[in-house]
């Protein structure tokens, strides 16, 4: 059957009109004009075909996505990607929101909405530190974020001369089609099947992260944190060559390599805040000697380990009341940084030269 035939715009458009209501009568309750506007922009993206959406995958080939699932599960997953992305579920945003408010007011069972998220998040490209959905003040607090490289790393970090590019993956196939299950499995059969994908293929990353977000999310922490140290030591096996290296390069461009810089980045982030500091610098500089486009946004951390800061401390170094960066303070705060840290920064420094 052709995608002439399996398309059907009329349908699609009908779907975005209630979406768009739906999503509405939420950022009334609960969030903003502007949030509004951007949830609109995304259902707007979503109900177009795949033949015109070039980040898809195949399976997603032939129908729009919105063709695909229930439109109250969309509703909720949509609100909570971007809240997420614009950080509205941090304590001081304005708008503040709770994640469990989205499923309660759309009537959904406790996580659908975020489970919806995995697959929007890759759709709309929600990862990238230049998305169209960001709200004005999530501009201008990425916009405070300027590329950034490191030094050398620590030893036991030391890099090679290789560039990685992961394997083209089943799993991913596997993974992806999950998600456009979940609004009709149950948890117990979700984790069932992310269990069943890690054994298949042991080195796909994302089903350990979102297996552990899960478990987190049911209060089992201690098996959360043991799926994202396995993650990262899977990461580390693919990354790392015969003289366990890192690599020089390891594009975010590279949709392959997205799930194990994630786990690479989570990693990272539970040293600092466990108070092992040293360990997620090293990570950091060498995500960010890898992919100086640092996609993930991890630039500035660099400078806040240095500076003996721990992650708690950062967001209340440079978060304003409002919940946002103040942009000024930061800039300054870096500007000062590069000058009292030139063994760190001169890197950096040089590759921004030959960009300009």
């Amino acid at each position: 059957m052709n995608e002439a035939k399996q398309h059907n715009p009329d349908e699609v458009a009908r779907k975005q009109q209630e979406l768009r209501e739906k999503t509405a009568q939420f950022c009334a309750a609960h969030l903003d004009a502007e949030m509004q506007r951007l949830c609109a922009q995304a259902i707007e993206e979503l109900g177009r075909s795949a033949h015109e959406i070039e980040s898809l995958e195949p399976q997603w080939w032939e129908l729009a996505p919105l063709e695909r699932g229930d439109l109250t599960i969309w509703a909720g997953g949509i609100v909570y990607a971007l809240a997420s992305a614009n950080k509205l579920f941090k304590a001081g945003a304005t708008p503040r929101l709770k994640a469990s408010s989205i499923d309660e007011f759309f009537g959904l069972r406790k996580g659908a909405s975020a489970q919806r998220t995995i697959s929007i998040r890759e759709l709309l490209h929600l990862d990238r530190g230049d998305s169209e959905f960001f709200t004005a003040a999530m501009q201008e607090r990425r916009a405070a974020q300027e590329t950034f490289l490191a030094a050398a790393p620590d030893a036991n970090f030391a890099r090679g001369g290789h560039e990685f590019a992961d394997d083209t993956r089943d799993a991913m196939n596997d993974f992806y089609d999950l998600t456009e299950e979940l609004d009709r499995l149950s948890e117990a059969k979700i984790e069932a099947r992310l269990r069943a994908i890690i054994k298949r293929d042991p080195f796909f990353l994302d089903s350990y992260l979102t297996l552990a977000e899960i478990r987190e999310a049911d209060g089992a922490d201690a098996e959360a944190r043991r799926l994202r140290d396995a993650a990262y030591t899977q990461a580390l096996r693919l990354i790392r060559d015969k003289e366990g290296r890192w690599p020089a390069a390891m594009e975010w461009g590279f949709l392959e390599n997205r799930h194990v810089m994630r786990a690479l980045t989570g990693k990272a982030m539970q040293s600092w805040q466990d108070g092992a500091s040293d360990e997620a610098l090293a990570i950091f500089r060498n995500l960010l000697f890898a992919c100086p486009g640092d996609n993930l946004g991890v630039r500035y951390l660099i400078l806040a380990i240095r500076e003996g800061l721990t992650f708690e401390q950062y967001d209340k170094k440079f978060v304003t009341r409002e919940g946002f960066y103040d942009s000024d303070k930061l800039f300054k705060w870096f500007d000062k940084g590069v000058e009292k840290l030139p063994d760190e920064f001169a890197k950096w420094k040089r590759v921004v030269d030959e960009w300009q």
